[in-house]
């Protein structure tokens, strides 16, 4: 939907994530309503040793817990959230 048909959200974050890195440029990644859209961002972060930022939208508490736990499995530095959203729990 957002990169063609040629890529679609989970390679284009691999793609995205190790092209940065080897312009020592470090990557944000998207969110999304499908959960292997975080699970595939923060995967590709991991690879490059936590080098990445993850974006989550302002979900219920309990989605952006799940969604923590892979942020913290993926080793980043950082990460980002928009929290003006009408369901951001903050």
């Amino acid at each position: 939907m957002h990169y063609s048909d040629k890529f679609t959200d989970m390679t284009y974050k691999d793609i995205l994530v190790s092209a940065w890195m080897e312009n020592r440029i470090v990557a944000f990644t998207g969110d999304g309503t499908n959960p292997q859209v975080m699970e595939n961002a923060t995967a590709a972060i991991a690879k490059e040793n936590g080098q990445g930022i993850p974006t989550i939208k302002p979900w219920n508490r309990e989605t952006i817990k799940a969604k923590m736990d892979l942020v913290h499995k993926a080793g980043v530095f950082a990460v980002a959230m928009d929290i003006d959203g009408p369901d951001c729990p903050f």
